[in-house]
């Protein structure tokens, strides 16, 4: 059986770097946010911060929706690590 941050490769590298501060474009979220849609932790209420974050990033304050995100990128990882 696979562990959560395997399954979860791609997604996590992304949440890593948005974290991390080497990408924090635009284009960079929306890409993350279109590989969350299309793992099965949009059904998990444990990320429906993160799903938020990601949808509503760029829409206000750029620098608080970077706070936020990286915060819930963050609290995500934490979760995935504990294997779910």
């Amino acid at each position: 059986m696979e562990s959560a941050t395997t399954k979860y490769q791609k997604l996590v590298e992304m949440m890593e770097a948005f974290v991390a501060g080497q990408s924090r474009s635009r284009d960079f979220v929306t890409q993350m946010e279109g590989e969350f849609a299309t793992s099965d932790l949009d059904d998990d209420e444990r990320f429906s911060d993160l799903q938020l974050a990601l949808a509503m990033f760029g829409a206000a304050d750029r620098e608080a929706d970077e706070k936020k995100l990286a915060g819930e990128c963050k609290y995500a990882l934490r979760v995935l690590r504990e294997g779910l």
